[in-house]
């Protein structure tokens, strides 16, 4: 008797990229945007919690006031596009959440969720090398890590069959995922501050929605 073998990979979580391709022409403008922010406005309440103590983020949607119009637009469109591959149907998606944040040397961020929101997501624009990686976890491993750790690498690698999986940070890339997916940054070990434009998502009608 021969068997017949297959595999299926169900639940499968879906996260979506994009780069912007002209970033570059914007990025010293952000920069010193961002480092303004630090001089003028006090950080979210709470925003300096666990393992974030050296972190900085400034108040939530803080583009309301039209001060980051330079370049909201093309932020908004990236979102746009790159939310829009999820395939959510007939849900409008607005920003409930958009914060600037600044990861200064030594700083970290421990594994958490976005429970409050559909899509959670984070658009790097200051990243010397070695300064944090957003790393998914596997809630799955939890339970039985000895399969994680022994698995094949032909499926490890083709399928994500893995504990944890990293995006290293790349200016003018945007990484959008499922608030309910665990992950963390890991610790800046460069010498210099890691800047990103942060995000939830939600289908909470509000004044700034991503579509146009």
């Amino acid at each position: 008797m021969t068997e017949k073998i297959f595999h299926d990979f169900i639940f499968p979580s879906h996260i979506v990229g994009s780069i912007n391709s002209e970033f570059y022409s914007d990025k010293k403008k952000i920069v010193e945007y961002a480092n303004h922010l630090i001089d003028i406005t006090e950080p979210e309440i709470g925003a300096k919690g666990p393992g974030s103590s050296k972190a900085w983020r400034s108040k939530s949607l803080f583009f309301s006031d039209g001060s980051f119009d330079f370049f909201y637009e093309k932020f908004r469109s990236q979102v746009e596009k790159t939310a829009s591959q999820f395939g959510l149907i007939n849900i409008p998606l607005f920003f409930s959440g958009a914060w600037i944040t600044i990861n200064s040397p030594g700083s970290f961020l421990i594994t958490h969720v976005h429970s409050n929101c559909l899509l959670s997501g984070v658009l790097w624009v200051d990243t010397p090398f070695d300064s944090g990686d957003l790393v998914f976890t596997n809630n799955n491993s939890w339970y039985c890590p000895e399969v994680f750790d022994n698995i094949d690498d032909a499926i490890r690698n083709n399928y994500a069959c893995c504990a944890s999986y990293s995006y290293k940070p790349i200016e003018g890339k945007m990484i959008i995922f499922p608030g309910y997916l665990p992950h963390l940054v890991s610790e800046n070990n460069s010498n210099k501050n890691r800047i990103s434009i942060t995000f939830n998502l939600s289908q909470h009608e509000n004044s700034f929605p991503i579509h146009n």
